[in-house]
């Protein structure tokens, strides 16, 4: 004979296979579904490193990648995906930045070009969205990393053709940043 709590659990594990078409085995994956979910819900960090990249972007192209201890520490990066409204993630790339240690130290916005200057150590990021009106899905940033103790450059090199260059609005809002 079987324990009481054992037949108890085999009765219901019969029920809830009969009832719902599951099996204990299907049941296994639900954590694993779960852990995926959450994942995907936040942020996706550059490089594994401590950079975050803005939700819904990706990294495209780069070039001068440098990495110490772990972290990038110089490198440029142009992205790619969906802004509806520069502004708006670019508060939402503020946050994940300041959960990720960084400090704000210069932000500007609008509705299709946004940008913002952090620090971290000897680091500085700066990051610029453009959204595109017709085909927000795909639209692009640019994301600068440079080091003090490398001195590593964080301006775009000269050849370098910004993705909203033919817009006058980002032209007249650009945002210098000196050391």
């Amino acid at each position: 004979m079987m324990p009481v709590g054992i037949r108890s659990f085999a009765v219901m594990r019969a029920r809830f296979s009969l009832s719902y078409g599951l099996s204990v085995r299907s049941l296994r994956a639900v954590p694993l579904l779960l852990l995926a979910t959450a994942a995907c819900s936040s942020h996706t960090m550059l490089l594994e490193s401590d950079v975050p990249l803005p939700r819904g972007m990706s990294s495209a192209r780069s070039a001068d990648i440098r990495r110490t201890s772990g972290t990038v520490s110089a490198g440029r990066f142009l992205l790619s995906g969906e802004v509806n409204d520069a502004n708006g993630t670019i508060n939402d790339a503020i946050a994940a930045y300041l959960a990720s240690g960084w400090r704000l130290v210069e932000r500007t916005g609008g509705l299709d070009r946004a940008g913002a200057v952090f620090t971290k150590d000897t680091r500085t990021v700066s990051l610029t969205l453009y959204r595109r009106a017709v085909e927000p899905d795909m639209s692009s940033g640019m994301l600068l990393i440079s080091d003090a103790a490398t001195r590593a450059p964080i301006t775009p090199a000269a050849n370098t053709i910004t993705p909203a260059a033919n817009d006058a609005t980002s032209a007249s809002a650009s945002t210098t940043t000196t050391h």
